[in-house]
């Protein structure tokens, strides 16, 4: 006996790896170069940023600081994308969710500054030798409070 519905769950409903992002067009940069696709890199410990964690924050805050709106806006914006072989990010995939990680909508205004932050982290460096010239899947959650980042998690 089984607790799931047949027919649910099937193995073609997932990607192969997760962090997989496939490119499409409609929202990808034909320029950004995947250099394998089949041996992207999955561990959060292979891949950091110049400067850290504070390298990260430092440029994510100086950008919002820029912009200096307030967004009427609560929750988590979680932005999932690749680092390529050469240390640039694409492939970005940006989604707002509630305190309970529902998906819920946010300014428009506010996901592009989410983006045009995350597209600014081009410093990313390989620290396992072993995986020096690979594709790597990263994310960030940005945690957002009245409008303003409270916390930034990766």
């Amino acid at each position: 006996m089984g607790c799931q519905k047949e027919g649910t769950n099937r193995a073609d409903d997932y990607p192969d790896q997760m962090g997989e992002i496939a490119f499409d067009p409609a929202m990808d940069d034909p320029d950004f170069v995947i250099c394998n696709e089949s041996d992207l890199v999955h561990s959060r410990t292979s891949l950091s940023y110049t400067g850290g964690r504070r390298g990260i924050e430092d440029i994510i805050r100086k950008l919002f600081d820029e912009e200096a709106q307030e967004y009427d806006f609560d929750g988590y914006i979680s932005a999932r994308f690749l680092v390529n072989c050469h240390g640039k990010p694409g492939r970005l995939r940006i989604e707002p969710m509630d305190d309970g990680f529902l998906e819920q909508a946010a300014p428009e205004e506010l996901m592009e500054l989410v983006r045009k932050s995350v597209m600014a982290l081009d410093q990313w460096v390989v620290i396992k030798p072993a995986n020096e010239g690979k594709d790597h899947s990263k994310y960030l959650i940005f945690k957002i409070r009245r409008g303003e980042i409270d916390a930034i998690t990766h």
